[in-house]
């Protein structure tokens, strides 16, 4: 595993949803803005 709590894991989730980087549902994440993703993982 990673090394993180899921609370964690939630938080930058929802970051990312917020940033309409991604779109959560239950059991599902999707990618809304793709390229925004990658530049936010290169950083």
């Amino acid at each position: 595993m990673i090394g993180v709590s899921r609370q964690t894991i939630n938080k930058e989730l929802k970051g990312l949803e917020r940033a309409g980087m991604l779109q959560l549902a239950y059991g599902r994440i999707v990618a809304r803005d793709a390229q925004q993703l990658r530049t936010a993982g290169e950083a």
